[in-house]
């Protein structure tokens, strides 16, 4: 596994092996405003993956997919539609 994108603002809550095996060679992307909520969870655990900020630049919801640019190249493709999820983000 080499990249992992967390959209919540909150991290996820996960067990101390929960990433283990993948932490050398995996990154977090995270949201940009929750960067600091994400490092905090990482000092609590051995094993958590490297972090970085995502900068989600749009989300366009459809009733089969969602796709979410980010970094303003990057665009992930998610097989639900989430736009009771997005209130508030353009």
């Amino acid at each position: 596994m080499e990249n992992i994108h967390a959209l919540g603002d909150t991290p996820p809550a996960c067990q101390n092996n929960t990433f283990e095996g993948i932490t050398a060679t995996c990154t977090m992307y995270v949201p940009e405003n929750s960067f600091q909520s994400y490092l905090a969870e990482k000092e609590k655990y051995t094993y958590y993956p490297n972090l970085a900020k995502n900068t989600i630049t749009s989300i366009i919801s459809g009733t089969k997919n969602t796709e979410i640019q980010i970094n303003q190249s990057e665009i992930l493709t998610l097989p639900v539609d989430v736009s009771s999820y997005t209130k508030g983000i353009t």
